[in-house]
């Protein structure tokens, strides 16, 4: 079996789509199963961390690998979503920030360790520095659970979330 690495750190959607263009036709075309990992951050889940735009396009590694993992299981693809935290790479020297710095710091061996073991698993998302696994099922279940509500034959009243207040009390 062949197994590809989607890079995920492109500088915008455009460039990013520009690069998969054809990515389906490719992967099937000579017909044998394929393996592919990809790596996002558990930013991809957590927007209250900032990071606006690095987590929305961690995100949309997320979104793609599990869209693509429904798309393509039939055919004998397997895809992974890897969603490490803070792991030492060079990207930290290019943000201007010291990673030594940084609390819980994965090493690069350690991501790699994780991501193999979850890919023995056959996990579709592997969260390596999730202690315990069954959060990520539960979190993913409630996500599944929803789906069906989400196309309802009527408009219904929209679900009101709370958000912790601005600082004014008048408001």
């Amino acid at each position: 079996m062949q197994a590809y690495l989607i890079p995920s750190a492109f500088p915008d959607v455009r460039r990013a789509l520009e690069h998969l263009k054809g990515f389906p036709l490719a992967i099937l075309s000579n017909g044998t199963p394929k393996m592919f990992i990809n790596i996002g951050s558990v930013l991809a889940l957590a927007p209250e961390y900032g990071a606006a735009v690095y987590g929305a396009t961690k995100a949309f590694v997320l979104f793609l690998s599990q869209a693509l993992q429904a798309e393509l299981a039939p055919k004998g693809v397997y895809v992974q979503a890897v969603l490490p935290a803070a792991t030492r790479t060079e990207i930290w020297e290019r943000s201007g920030k010291d990673v030594n710095k940084l609390p819980g710091v994965m090493e690069v061996d350690e991501l790699v360790d994780a991501a193999l073991v979850g890919f023995d698993r056959c996990e579709n998302v592997t969260i390596p520095p999730l202690p315990n696994a069954d959060q990520w099922t539960v979190f993913d279940a409630a996500r599944t659970a929803m789906l069906p509500r989400c196309t309802p034959p009527r408009a219904t009243a929209p679900v009101r979330h709370k958000h912790p207040p601005s600082g004014d009390a008048e408001n």
